[in-house]
C-alpha cells in the first residue's frame, strides 16, 4: 500500500477501496494547521481513517473529533458518558432484567438517516475483544462508481438515491 509521510506522522492506506492507518500524532496536543489539513484529505481519500494508541478524556475525544469539523449531537439520549450529554458509547457490558443489553445494536451511529447527514462517525475504542466485532464501513462511491452506466445516468438525472443493507458476509480488510 502506498504511504504518505510528513515530518510529524504518516498514514497509508489499509485496502484499495476504504481505510487508511494514520500514526505519529498524539490527538490530546494541538495539531498544526496543515497536519489537520493532512488529515481531512486523508479522510477524504480513504473514508475511514484508523487512529491507534489513543487515550481521550471526553473532551479531548471531542476536540480530537473536531478536527474534522463541527460535532453533530446524536439522536439517541439514553446511552452516553456521565456528564458528557454529547458523547455517546457502545458497550457490551449493560444488563436489564438479566438480558444483555447493547447500546447501537439497533441504530447506526452515522446518521444516514437524516436528510443532511454528517461527513462522519467517530468511534474511539476503549477495550476491543481479541477477535470478533461488527463494525463495518461500505465505500458509497465506489459503489456508485460501480454502478451500470444507464443506472448511474438515471441517479445522476433523478438526484434522488435510497441504499439498503443486508447481512452479506464477506471477506473484509483486518484494520
Amino acid at each position: 500500500m502506498r504511504e504518505q509521510s510528513d515530518d510529524l506522522f504518516h498514514h497509508y492506506a489499509v485496502d484499495e477501496y476504504t481505510g487508511a492507518e494514520v500514526s505519529g500524532l498524539d490527538f490530546r496536543k494541538p495539531i498544526e494547521p496543515q497536519d489537520r489539513e493532512t488529515l481531512n484529505r486523508a479522510f477524504i481519500n480513504h473514508h475511514v481513517l484508523v487512529i491507534r494508541d489513543q487515550h481521550f478524556t471526553p473532551d479531548q475525544f471531542k476536540s480530537a473529533t473536531e478536527l474534522f469539523g463541527e460535532l453533530q449531537p446524536h439522536d439517541k439520549k439514553e446511552h452516553h458518558v456521565p456528564g458528557h450529554p454529547d458523547v455517546s458509547y457502545v458497550s457490551n457490558d449493560e444488563f436489564v432484567n438479566g438480558r444483555r443489553i447493547i447500546p447501537g445494536e439497533t441504530f447506526h451511529t452515522d446518521h444516514s438517516n437524516h436528510p443532511r447527514p454528517p461527513k462522519a462517525t467517530t468511534l474511539f475504542a476503549v477495550a476491543l475483544p481479541s477477535h470478533g466485532g461488527d463494525t463495518q464501513y461500505v465505500n458509497m462511491h465506489s459503489a456508485y462508481d460501480d454502478l451500470p452506466a444507464e443506472t448511474n445516468r438515471r441517479s445522476t438525472d433523478s438526484r434522488r438515491y435510497m441504499y439498503t443493507s443486508a447481512n452479506i458476509v464477506r471477506a473484509r480488510s483486518a484494520i
